[in-house]
């Protein structure tokens, strides 16, 4: 079960609820036009039945064994700012995979940068994950500039078969393995 992750009196990570997919919804749907530039799913969010779905998936979703995921919504100031999560990519070498987006007047107040690294801690602390992946459109310097805050290791463009979509497209490549995120919270 997951439990909320209180990062600072205005950020807080919790776990999906019922009701979280109509104001959800109507920040897809506000943003649709910002999001979709970077963000292959958007498009299959079309209505507020198919965001009650996406929602009714994620919180049954499992938080552990070989698919485990731990799925949060974002929350500034007690208002919803958008998602974030990580799911086990590859069990036997236990590497997880960070996922997110932000309401587009959300940014530029360090909310994704501090829910990253806090995602990051749960994946290695809570998920025992050895390495943390992030993925990130070339062309968008906003999400790319969050793992290389976080100090991840930038390993160039590669191509990646996005989960949702299934479309292949060049994305860049960030990782940190549980070794590098420990020398790097001890300094």
């Amino acid at each position: 079960m997951l439990t909320p992750i209180h990062i600072d009196p205005h950020i807080t990570l919790r776990p999906f609820r019922e009701g979280d997919a109509a104001p959800m919804f109507e920040i897809i749907d506000r943003d649709r036009e910002y999001l979709a530039e970077f963000l292959p799913w958007v498009d299959a969010i079309a209505t507020l039945e198919d965001e009650e779905e996406f929602v009714e998936t994620t919180m049954s979703g499992p938080t552990t064994g070989s698919d485990a995921r731990a799925s949060f919504v974002i929350e500034y100031q007690s208002e919803i700012a958008g998602t974030i999560g990580v799911r086990l990519t590859n069990s036997q070498s236990r590497i997880g995979a960070i996922g997110y987006w932000l309401a587009e007047p959300m940014q530029r107040k360090g909310i994704m940068t501090r829910s990253c690294e806090a995602v990051t801690a749960h994946g290695f602390d809570e998920m025992d994950l050895r390495r943390i992946e992030i993925y990130a459109d070339p062309e968008n310097p906003k999400s790319r500039a969050i793992p290389l805050r976080l100090r991840y290791s930038d390993d160039g463009v590669v191509l990646y078969t996005m989960p949702v979509s299934g479309k292949t497209q060049p994305m860049a490549a960030y990782s940190m393995t549980v070794e590098n995120w420990r020398a790097r919270n001890s300094a």
